[in-house]
């Protein structure tokens, strides 16, 4: 009993002696990988930080970004490479290579995009972008009577504004429907939500960062006295920074 124990002990202590470099030499590959210098490991970061003392974060993250896809192309590369000529350090037909460096290509072009995109929402006015003629409901209005002033105009929410047209709230073109047969004396403004209101002078990256603060798609605008003078929604900031982002990346 007590040998086979010990030929237990000694075996199981001989395989952990095995695993233990093993495990560290893993380890240590992994540590060597994370700080290649391209996105999204830790090394791209890095990379992005140290340029980012010499040049704006827009174009630290773009250079970063560069250089990592280039580090991609070479794992691509390097993996096609192995179906010809056979090494030993990536061995033959190494398929995993690739799929690395697609993944590092990708994720650069994303960050990179998302960089310029951002810089270029910084720049833009929510006035020069957001839609000046609308339909905006009256708050005291019936939501039976409000069903036929949505046929006209087809949005997914409309703002409820006074005599003065000053901003009362957001009703949603569903709650409008889904009310108006059960309740169609009921008043808008009783299904009114509150939404935050921004300016004409507010940047298309502060009107973005409101909308996800408060969770809403579409955004009144008003003028100081608490007039809505516009409208803008997310599909309108994404779609204008994105073309001029890509139209900036062009030559001139």
């Amino acid at each position: 009993m007590g040998g086979t124990l010990s030929g237990a002990s000694l075996s199981f202590e001989t395989n952990l002696g095995g695993i233990l470099p093993q495990l560290f030499a893993a380890n240590v590959v992994l540590v060597v990988f994370n700080l290649i210098p391209a996105f999204p490991m830790d090394g791209g970061r890095v990379l992005r930080a140290a340029l980012a003392l010499c040049t704006n974060r827009t174009r630290a993250t773009v250079i970063a970004a560069r250089i990592g896809q280039a580090i991609a192309l070479l794992f691509i590369a390097a993996g096609v490479a192995t179906w010809v000529w056979p090494t030993k350090i990536f061995g033959e037909k190494n398929i995993i290579l690739p799929f690395i460096g697609l993944f590092i290509f990708l994720v650069a072009q994303q960050e990179m995009a998302y960089a310029v995109f951002k810089q270029t929402a910084e720049t833009i006015r929510v006035g020069h972008i957001m839609a000046p003629r609308f339909l905006a409901l009256p708050f005291d209005l019936s939501v039976g009577a409000a069903v036929g002033e949505i046929s006209r105009e087809p949005l997914a929410e409309y703002p409820l504004v006074d005599k003065q047209f000053r901003f009362r709230g957001m009703v949603s073109r569903r709650e409008i429907l889904k009310m108006s047969e059960a309740f169609p004396d009921r008043p808008l403004l009783e299904l009114a939500l509150q939404s935050p209101v921004i300016s004409s002078e507010h940047t298309c990256s502060e009107a973005v960062e409101t909308m996800r603060r408060y969770g809403v798609s579409v955004l009144p605008v008003a003028n100081p006295d608490g007039q809505v003078v516009g409208l803008v929604g997310i599909a309108q900031l994404v779609n204008e920074a994105s073309y001029l982002a890509s139209q900036s990346k062009k030559p001139q």
